[in-house]
């Protein structure tokens, strides 16, 4: 199996953003509804989204500016994004606040 292309990481990277928005929308509809339970729950999946689109849109970037990384360490990237605890850090990360205008 061979390296992502990047125009895929970078097209993952706006579905996972826009996913989150989504999530987080739906919770605030939750929320507004009484089902507070629920709405957390969403909450936290939009969070998780949102590392990921920023996981990706970081990836992209630096395999652009410094060139792409051996395949290896690729696929252990890759890996990271279905860990729940480590996107959720990712979320609490201060350069979260640094996205692109585009997005």
């Amino acid at each position: 199996m061979g390296q992502i292309r990047l125009s895929k990481l970078r097209r993952f990277a706006t579905l996972a953003f826009q996913n989150s928005i989504r999530l987080h929308s739906d919770s605030i509809l939750l929320f507004n509804e009484g089902r507070h339970q629920t709405a957390f729950y969403i909450s936290v999946i939009a969070m998780e989204e949102m590392a990921k689109a920023k996981e990706f849109e970081h990836f992209w970037f630096h395999s652009w500016g410094d060139g792409r990384a051996d395949l290896d360490f690729e696929q252990k990237f890759l890996l990271r994004l279905f860990d729940h605890k480590k996107k959720q850090k990712a979320f609490a990360a201060r350069e979260m606040l640094e996205y692109s205008p585009k997005f």
